[in-house]
Parts: structure tokens; C-alpha cells; sequence
């Protein structure tokens, strides 16, 4: 059955509308064959298994582990907490949608020099199993590393712009003290 057909002939509304209600039945297909991770460890083994759009990126700092822990907490956490609201506009006059998403960041020690930086986004989509917080966008692990006073960094994430900034150039800064630009705003 060709879903624009039956949405033009129930009535469905406006173009943007078909929209929303040929996504929502795109979503609820999908949700049969994707399997979201469901813990941290399972969102590494998925982007180590190359997973769409999905990418690991290390970074050595000289900061002892404490330090990095410490600097993350200040730094990462402060930044990655947010709430974003967006009001969507058509071409049609009056047809506007708007949308919430949550960004949920955890940082906790996993061994005695281990730790991992997780970040989730919600809200979570109807038909998909996802984790309590919403799906796993971010990973990082740290580590400390086989040199005196220096923490690993691995981060398993996604290649959006925002995810590439913040993996590459925020996270080091941050693990090292620096201050710098949180990407999410």
C-alpha cells in the first residue's frame, strides 16, 4: 500500500502532516528491525562494530585521572545538562509543530582509574525499546594511561557536527581544564 496514497485519501491534512504521519509509520516499520543499545557497553560494541553514522576518537591528556574526573565534572557536565525546545514552521499558514529534547549526562567511575562520560538524548520514540534516559548518543571512556599523569580518552559517538565538536575539541579541553565552546548550545 503506498502510504501517500491512503493519507490523501483519508484526509489526513496538509503536507506537512503526511509528513508527520509517513515518519511516524517509517518509525513504527523500523522499530521492528532496530535494536537500540540498551546499556553503555552495548553502544561501544555497536559503534565498534561500525554502526551507521558512528565513529571512535582518542586523545591522550596530561592530566592525572583525578584531575580529568574532577575538570569533567565541572566542565562536561554543566554543558551536556540541557533541554532544548524548537518550534518548526510550514509554508502553510497556522501549521507549526515545536519539539523537546533532553540531554542526560552521567559520569561514573567504573574501576579504581576508570570512569565513562555517557550521554543520552530523549525523548524517546514511540515502538522503540530504548534505555530509561533515552538512546545512547555519546561514550567516552578515560582511563588512565600507561604514562605517569596522563587520562585516555575514547570517545563512541555519532558524526553530526555538534557530537564531532564535542568529541574532538570540548571533551580534551575540558579533561585538561580548559574551558571551551559546549557544542549542544
Amino acid at each position: 500500500m503506498y502510504i501517500s496514497t491512503w493519507l490523501s485519501e483519508t484526509g489526513y491534512g496538509p503536507p506537512s502532516m503526511k509528513m508527520f504521519w509517513c515518519s511516524a509509520f517509517a518509525a513504527m516499520a523500523l522499530s521492528a528491525c532496530v535494536q537500540v543499545p540498551q546499556t553503555s557497553g552495548e553502544f561501544r560494541q555497536a559503534v565498534q562494530g561500525g554502526a551507521f553514522m558512528s565513529r571512535t576518537h582518542s586523545a591522550v591528556v596530561p592530566e592525572p585521572f583525578d584531575a580529568v574526573i574532577a575538570n569533567l565534572r565541572k566542565y562536561a557536565l554543566t554543558c551536556l545538562a540541557r533541554t532544548h525546545t524548537s518550534v518548526v514552521m510550514s509554508s502553510a499558514p497556522g501549521d507549526m509543530s515545536s519539539g523537546m529534547v533532553i540531554y542526560r549526562p552521567k559520569l561514573q567511575l567504573v574501576g579504581p582509574q576508570a570512569a565513562e562520560l555517557t550521554l543520552q538524548m530523549g525523548p524517546k520514540s514511540p515502538g522503540i525499546k530504548a534505555p530509561p534516559d533515552g538512546p545512547f548518543i555519546m561514550l567516552a571512556d578515560i582511563e588512565s594511561s600507561n604514562m605517569q599523569g596522563e587520562t585516555r580518552l575514547t570517545v563512541y559517538g555519532r558524526t553530526t557536527p555538534k557530537e564531532r565538536a564535542l568529541a574532538d575539541e570540548s571533551l580534551p579541553a575540558w579533561a585538561r581544564g580548559v574551558p571551551a565552546k559546549c557544542p549542544l548550545e
